[in-house]
């Protein structure tokens, strides 16, 4: 379902600017869909904390997800 609407929209405005996570577009094969892929990588720590703070939790919490 994701994928035809990426194409429609892509057949329907060549310039259109598309952001998928990159996980999903990786995993589901997409690769072909895209012009570009930029990746943005964040330093570990950084990105526990934005966790915590986007969710109200703590760090045991996020850790529990990564594993």
């Amino acid at each position: 379902m994701a994928e035809l609407e990426i194409r429609r929209i892509g057949s329907e405005n060549p310039v259109a600017i598309i952001v998928v996570e990159a996980a999903v577009l990786l995993e589901a094969g997409w690769e072909d869909i895209a012009d570009e892929i930029w990746v943005v990588v964040v330093d570990p720590e950084v990105a526990i904390e934005r966790a915590m703070k986007r969710d109200g939790t703590d760090r045991a919490a996020i850790e529990a997800r990564k594993q």
